[in-house]
């Protein structure tokens, strides 16, 4: 899942992973609602799955839009259309994605087709479960981030 976020201006919070009752989705609950309470700040987070009502209740009682667009997985192709086509409509500053390896590139690329300044790579982990592709959208991760935000060190490489 990722958030999307705008700066003055916009910015999203973007899941790669199904906003739910988890710790990456919990992290990006709590930044969002932080960051939405900032003046001249609209936070917006966009998730692959539905989201549980009260997840959405509570974001939007915090004044954090949430956007569904689902089929990540089953249809990446109509789900990259769709992101750019969102990202394009809303006129996000900022893009922060956040999952655990190069796959991000999905939603990197697509902020950057749809002409988003800024493109944060988020990584809460250091290891993927599907290495080979990890390793093959290694070139167009770092073609299309350029901004890293990790657990540590290791998290912000260029592997």
């Amino acid at each position: 899942m990722s958030v999307l976020l705008r700066y003055h201006h916009d910015t999203t919070l973007v899941s790669t992973n199904n906003l739910s009752d988890n710790g990456v989705s919990t992290f990006i609950i709590n930044n969002a609602k932080l960051l939405a309470k900032k003046q001249d700040i609209h936070v917006d987070v966009l998730a692959p799955n539905e989201v549980a009502e009260d997840i959405t209740i509570d974001l939007k009682e915090n004044k954090v839009n949430v956007f569904e667009i689902h089929d990540r997985n089953s249809n990446p192709k109509q789900y990259f259309k769709n992101l750019v086509s969102l990202l394009r409509r809303k006129k996000y500053d900022v893009v922060d994605v956040n999952g655990s390896s190069n796959i991000m590139s999905i939603e990197l690329a697509a902020a950057f087709f749809a002409g988003v300044k800024v493109r944060v790579a988020h990584s809460h982990n250091t290891v993927t479960e599907h290495e080979k592709l990890h390793k093959l959208l290694s070139i167009p991760f770092n073609m299309f981030v350029n901004c890293r935000v990790a657990c540590n060190e290791a998290g912000c490489s260029n592997n």
